[in-house]
């Protein structure tokens, strides 16, 4: 209830500043806040859509997750419809990549809309990175800005061999991840890896970077490839803290 309070007076704060009445806005698509998400076995997110729709006057659509779970999805990634709209063109093929806390990918293939058309999760995206930077700096940094600390570092070719071999990576898909695959307790299990391997926290942090790298490449060379090699690849990134 307290997360669709504030997401509502986000809402207003933003038609208030941009000068936009409520009546002009067709409905509000609020996917909530993930806090767990175990695919089919279920899902949980929070922000209560009544009450963004009840302080807005605005209607609001929620529950992507469980909508997609129940038709037979797994609750994510979520992304690929929008994905479709945005950026599927008739002559080319195309994947798209978002780099959010988890890694997730959309292959548009050429031709008309939604044929074809499939996405999963690769593994992690910022989320360990994220996780490292708060555990180091005791919460005063929230992520790598720029990644110039893991600039100073250097890759841990062992560690990352024993974190590409996360039983995930290798999933056939459709499968999608998150905290419980990628959270805390993976990084803890990292940070004790990686005192016994004597890495400092530059080193620790390349090597978590690589690892979303090479996790990303890994799920294309395996489950995209195969199928058809994108003419282009768009990549883009949001902060997640």
């Amino acid at each position: 209830m307290e997360i669709g309070e504030v997401f509502a007076k986000a809402t207003l704060s933003l038609l208030k500043k941009t000068k936009i009445s409520s009546r002009k806005i067709y409905a509000i698509g609020s996917h909530g806040q993930t806090i767990c998400h175990l695919g089919r076995e279920g899902t949980l997110q929070i922000g209560e859509s009544s009450v963004i729709a009840e302080r807005t006057s605005i209607t609001t659509v929620a529950d992507f997750r469980p909508a997609d779970i129940a038709s037979g999805g797994l609750g994510a990634p979520l992304i690929p419809y929008f994905h479709s709209i945005l950026f599927q063109q008739t002559g080319k093929s195309r994947a798209v990549h978002n780099i959010g806390g988890i890694s997730n990918l959309t292959f548009l293939p050429k031709g008309s809309k939604f044929k074809g058309v499939f996405g999963f999760d690769t593994g992690p995206g910022n989320m360990l990175m994220d996780a490292a930077v708060v555990h180091f700096t005791k919460g005063k940094k929230h992520f790598d800005d720029q990644g110039k600390i893991a600039a100073k570092g250097f890759v841990s070719l062992m560690l990352l061999k024993e974190l590409m071999s996360h039983s995930f990576i290798a999933h056939q898909p459709p499968k999608t991840a998150g905290r419980e695959e990628f959270g805390h307790h993976l990084l803890e299990k990292i940070l004790k890896r990686s005192q016994k391997m004597g890495l400092r926290f530059e080193d620790i942090l390349a090597t978590l970077t690589a690892f979303t790298a090479q996790s990303i490449a890994e799920n294309y060379r395996r489950f995209v490839f195969p199928k058809e090699v994108p003419e282009e690849i768009i990549f883009w990134r949001w902060w997640e803290s």
